[in-house]
C-alpha cells in the first residue's frame, strides 16, 4: 500500500480535472473486467475482499498504461484538516496525480458497496453508508467530484440499478440533490454509468458523484 501524506485534507472548493476522473473511472472499469473474467468473487464474498481483489487487476492494468496518476492507496488513513467540520472517514480507494503546485488536498475518492439484483438489494446501504459520506463531507470534503462503486454480486444488473435509483429518489433532501440520479457516460463511456449532483455540507459548487455499477454476478 501507498503511503499518504500527513498534511491536510478537504480543503474547500477543490476542482479535479476531468481527465483525471476519466483516467480512474477506465481503470476501475478496465480492472474490472479482468476480475470479472476469472469468475472469482461470490455473493458472500465481504465488500473489502472485492476491493482487494480489484486492486490487484487495476495495478496489472495500471503497469501497462501511460497514466496522469502517480499512485493510489486502498483504504488509505486519511487524515484529518483542521478546517473539516467532522472526522475524515477511510473510504475504499484515494487517487493521487502530480500537479504544480503541489498539494495534499489533491485527491479523488472511491467508494465501494454491494449491491444484488434481487433478495435484499442493499441499495439502502448504498446511498446511507456510501453517498451520504460524500455530501455530509466525510469523504472528499470541498472536492467536485466523487466516485461511487456498486459491486453487483446478484444479478440482474438492472434491478440493482433500479432500486438505487428508488432509494436516491427517497432520499433526494437527505443527500441535498441537485441533479437526479441518472445515465451520464461523459466522464466514463461505461455503459451502466449514472451521475448525480450534491451540495455538501458548508460548501457552495455541488459535487458530482460518478456512479459506475459493476456486474459481478
Amino acid at each position: 500500500m501507498t503511503s499518504v501524506s500527513n498534511g491536510a485534507v478537504g480543503e474547500p472548493e477543490l476542482p479535479i480535472k476531468p481527465g483525471i476522473v476519466r483516467t480512474v473511472s477506465d481503470l476501475i472499469v478496465s480492472g474490472a473486467k479482468e476480475l470479472c473474467a476469472k469468475k472469482v468473487v461470490t455473493p458472500n464474498m465481504h465488500e473489502d475482499r472485492i476491493s482487494e481483489q480489484l486492486d490487484q487487476e487495476m495495478r496489472a492494468v495500471y503497469r501497462g498504461t501511460d497514466s496522469d496518476i502517480v499512485n493510489w492507496a486502498m483504504r488509505p488513513d486519511i487524515p484529518t484538516s483542521h478546517k473539516a467540520t467532522i472526522k475524515i472517514g477511510e473510504a475504499d480507494f484515494t487517487f493521487y496525480w502530480d500537479q504544480i503546485p503541489r498539494d495534499a488536498n489533491r485527491y479523488l475518492v472511491v467508494e465501494a458497496k454491494k449491491l444484488r439484483g434481487k433478495y435484499v438489494s442493499l441499495a439502502s446501504e448504498y446511498v446511507d453508508e456510501g453517498v451520504l459520506r460524500f455530501v455530509n463531507g466525510k469523504y472528499g470534503q470541498g472536492h467536485d467530484h466523487g466516485i461511487m462503486m456498486g459491486y453487483i454480486i446478484v444479478a440482474p444488473l438492472s434491478n440493482a440499478i433500479s432500486s438505487v435509483k428508488t432509494a436516491m429518489d427517497k432520499r433526494k433532501v437527505k443527500t441535498r440533490e441537485c441533479s437526479e440520479f441518472s445515465p451520464n457516460g461523459s466522464l466514463c463511456t461505461y455503459p451502466y454509468t449514472h451521475h448525480s449532483r450534491h451540495l455538501q455540507d458548508k460548501a457552495t459548487v455541488p459535487m458530482t458523484l460518478i456512479h459506475i455499477f459493476l456486474d459481478f454476478s
